[in-house]
C-alpha cells in the first residue's frame, strides 16, 4: 500500500511510528506541535489523516503544515485518552482548534409529572443537567426517534403517549399487541410512566454505574486513574492516594466523547483493577 505522504515528509519518519496505543504529535518545520491525537494504533491513525487530506480541506492543510512526527506510547486506550487531554491543554495546538467540530447531539427529555410520558427531543447539554430527565445521546433527531421506537416496541410502551404518534385513537402498536393500552385507558398513565422510566433507565444520559468515585488500573499501567461521574480526579499510586484525591477540588471535566469512551472501556472490562472508593466525591455539575 502506498503511503500518501507529502513530499516534505520522508517515509522513514512514518515507518518509525509504532502500531500500538498512545498519543501522537504532528510537528511543523520549526518543530512546534501543531496537532495532537490519540489512538490504539498510532501508525494506522496517522496514516488515516493523510488519506483524509485528499477529500477534506482542513486535513489537507494539516498535512501540508506537517514536517515531522513524534509520539508517546501508553499502556492502552484509557491512558492515551487522559494523556491526550493533558497534552492538548498544555500545548493548545493550532490544528486541534481548527479541526475540532462542534457536533450537536440530541437526547430525549421527559417531564417529572408522574402521569406525563410525552418525550421531547432536545439538544444534549454537557454535563447533563440534574434538573432534567434526559436519555440517550444521538447524532440526529431521526436516530433518536428510531431508538425510542425500538425501546417502545421491546417494552410494549405506547407510542401515542410517548408523543411518537399523533393519533387520538389507539396507537399502531396496540393493533399489533405491542402496547398495553395506555392510549385507550386500559393501562393507567402513572403505571405507563413507571414502565417508561424503567425501560429508559439504561439510556440515562447522565448514567454512572457506581455508587461513588472509582479507581481504575488498565492492563499494563502502573498508576490508578480516578474518576467520579464525568470528572477525572487525577492519577494515584495507591488506593489510599486515590481516596485522598476524592477530597480535592481540582477535578477535570471530561468532554462528552471522552466520557462515552470511558464508559465503553469500563463496560468491556478492559482493566486489571477497578475499586469503588468509600468516600463520595462531590463536584459542581454546573461547571
Amino acid at each position: 500500500m502506498t503511503v500518501p505522504l507529502p513530499e516534505h515528509i520522508s517515509k522513514q519518519q512514518f515507518e518509525k511510528l509504532p502500531d500500538s496505543p498512545g498519543v501522537y504529535y504532528f510537528l511543523d518545520h520549526n518543530g512546534a506541535i501543531i496537532y495532537i491525537g490519540k489512538s490504539i494504533h498510532i501508525k494506522q491513525r496517522v496514516l488515516s489523516h493523510f488519506y483524509a487530506s485528499h477529500r477534506e480541506t482542513k486535513e489537507r492543510k494539516l498535512a501540508l503544515a506537517t514536517h515531522a512526527f513524534d509520539y508517546t506510547k501508553t499502556a492502552g486506550e484509557l491512558s492515551a485518552l487522559l494523556l491526550e487531554s493533558r497534552e492538548i491543554k498544555r500545548h493548545n495546538p493550532l490544528f486541534n482548534r481548527r479541526l475540532r467540530r462542534q457536533r450537536s447531539l440530541y437526547s430525549w427529555s421527559l417531564t417529572e409529572e408522574p402521569a406525563n410520558t410525552q418525550a421531547q427531543i432536545v439538544e444534549a447539554q454537557w454535563p447533563p443537567p440534574s434538573s432534567q430527565l434526559t436519555y440517550g445521546l444521538y447524532r440526529s433527531p431521526a436516530q433518536a426517534k428510531k431508538a425510542l421506537l425500538d425501546v417502545a416496541q421491546k417494552h410494549q410502551l405506547c407510542c401515542q403517549q410517548l408523543g411518537l404518534e399523533a393519533s387520538t385513537r389507539g396507537c399502531f402498536n396496540l393493533q399489533l399487541n405491542r402496547c398495553r393500552g395506555a392510549c385507550i385507558g386500559r393501562e393507567t398513565a402513572s403505571h405507563h410512566k413507571e414502565r417508561v422510566l424503567l425501560a429508559l433507565a439504561s439510556h440515562d444520559a447522565s448514567i454512572w454505574p457506581y455508587p461513588s468515585a472509582i479507581a481504575v488500573r488498565e492492563h499494563g499501567a502502573s498508576q490508578l486513574a480516578v474518576f467520579d461521574r464525568w470528572f477525572f480526579l487525577g492519577e494515584a499510586e495507591s488506593i489510599e492516594h486515590a481516596t485522598q484525591l476524592c477530597n480535592q477540588a481540582n477535578a477535570q471535566l471530561l468532554d462528552r466523547d471522552s466520557y462515552r469512551i470511558l464508559l465503553g472501556f469500563l463496560t468491556r472490562g478492559a482493566v486489571d483493577q477497578l475499586t469503588v472508593l468509600d468516600k463520595l466525591h462531590t463536584v459542581n455539575s454546573s461547571l
